[in-house]
């Protein structure tokens, strides 16, 4: 008496079209990106900027850093509050 309605497609076909539809998408994402020349232009930065980077990319770390060490103090000081 239970009524269901029958899958149009087997998993077996939709895997085949997952694939198929993942392959054309990398080929196209290949075929869409820049050529080596350019990738080497875009990669040249001055020494200047290149500094300002790493300073940017320092400030961040160290900002996490302090970020986690103050919860990790502040996990510590009310997990001791409550065993005292």
């Amino acid at each position: 008496m239970t009524d269901y309605i029958e899958p149009q497609e087997t998993r077996r076909s939709f895997v085949v079209k997952s694939g198929l539809f993942f392959a054309a998408a990398s080929l196209f994402g290949a075929a869409c990106s820049p050529g080596p020349e350019k990738a080497a232009q875009a990669l040249e930065v001055s020494p200047t900027e290149d500094l300002m980077r790493e300073h940017g990319v320092l400030r961040r770390l160290m900002l996490v850093y302090d970020e986690t060490a103050r919860r990790l103090n502040m996990g510590r000081r009310s997990s001791g509050a409550g065993a005292g």
